[in-house]
């Protein structure tokens, strides 16, 4: 007879009237046996699949740790459905977001032929609070590895230094200038270039000084560990739902910034244009979704969400109609 059927035959022989004074003197006489212990027929194992036959799962905490990342041994695998990186180039507590303390305003920049869009950006990069915090700091300068050879964060600081010693007055970006093709191959000094496409260009040569001389091999992950990454990078999340059985598809890409639609006639005001680019999509007739649960081409809805934001959000309006190619001039406010 097994302990917990003798247990309850106890209790109903019991003239006690209270059920708990019943239970107690029941379960008294078990909990007070000297257990007796013999040695083994066999010893222990660690063979865990044997183990495994002599238990029962009875919650779903393996499930849900299944769900959120954790490997058996407790292991964190991914963060927020995004994959870990192998390790963190770039501690994001170290990062300094707003200004140490209040300055005057830096040197004005000098239009040498055609550099508008050169200055507005480096502006934009210069008063970029925790860009600005670290090359004030001279981090950089002390860990640089690129020797020799141009470097795009040494060059910042070089031009931060430059801006902020000459407040009141203007200043030439040169040696942001004759690195133009360094910066990117096809920006010609003297030529009319986009300045959101120069920032970008910026960025990804920062990007190019914080992991030179690191192994080529690094994980996709890793590389979005930098400190570039840690200001400017975040990550998006594309959700595609089958209409038909629900399924969800999750794919998450790292950016450095997103391109704002401005054609339709409301999208006036910046946050409007980030409604607009989160909104649904439906994925129908000649763009049918290939269902992995259905397994066949089925209707569904796609969704962009911004899974991770960044700490500083870069935004590029696009300013020319997808059909007719017209400049679309239209103010777009945005709060402050």
């Amino acid at each position: 007879m097994t302990i917990t059927k003798q247990i309850a035959d106890d209790i109903f022989k019991t003239s006690d009237s209270s059920f708990e004074n019943r239970v107690n003197s029941a379960t008294k006489k078990f909990l007070l046996q000297k257990i007796e212990f013999v040695e083994a027929e066999h010893p222990y194992s660690l063979n865990l699949n044997q183990l495994k036959s002599k238990y029962v799962l009875l919650s779903g905490s393996l499930k849900r740790d299944k769900m959120n990342g954790v490997k058996n041994n407790g292991e964190v695998k991914t963060i927020e459905g995004i994959p870990r990186p192998k390790s963190i180039l770039f501690p994001p507590e170290k990062l300094e977001l707003l200004w140490r303390k209040s300055g005057r305003v830096g040197a004005g920049l000098v239009n040498l032929g055609n550099t508008c869009f050169l200055n507005s950006a480096l502006q934009c990069l210069t008063y970029t609070p925790p860009l600005a915090n670290y090359l004030m700091s001279n981090q950089h300068r002390a860990q640089c590895r690129v020797n020799g050879q141009f470097c795009m964060l040494c060059s910042l600081q070089h031009h931060q230094s430059a801006s902020f010693g000459n407040g009141g007055k203007s200043i030439r970006p040169m040696n942001i200038l004759k690195n133009l093709r360094i910066i990117a191959k096809h920006l010609q000094f003297g030529r009319q270039e986009d300045a959101h496409e120069f920032i970008r260009y910026s960025v990804d040569a920062m990007q190019r000084s914080c992991l030179f001389g690191l192994p080529s091999k690094l994980d996709i992950h890793t590389k979005t560990t930098t400190l570039v990454y840690q200001i400017f990078g975040g990550y998006l999340r594309s959700r595609v739902k089958c209409r038909q059985c629900r399924a969800v598809s999750d794919t998450f890409d790292p950016f450095l910034d997103l391109s704002l639609d401005i054609n339709k006639q409301e999208s006036n005001d910046l946050r409007k244009c980030l409604e607009n680019f989160v909104k649904p999509e439906l994925l129908h007739g000649d763009n049918l979704y290939k269902c992995y649960q259905c397994k066949k081409s089925v209707p569904a809805s796609k969704t962009f969400s911004i899974h991770r934001p960044p700490n500083v959000l870069t935004v590029q309006l696009k300013r020319f109609s997808s059909f007719m190619g017209n400049k679309i001039n239209r103010d777009i406010t945005y709060p402050s």
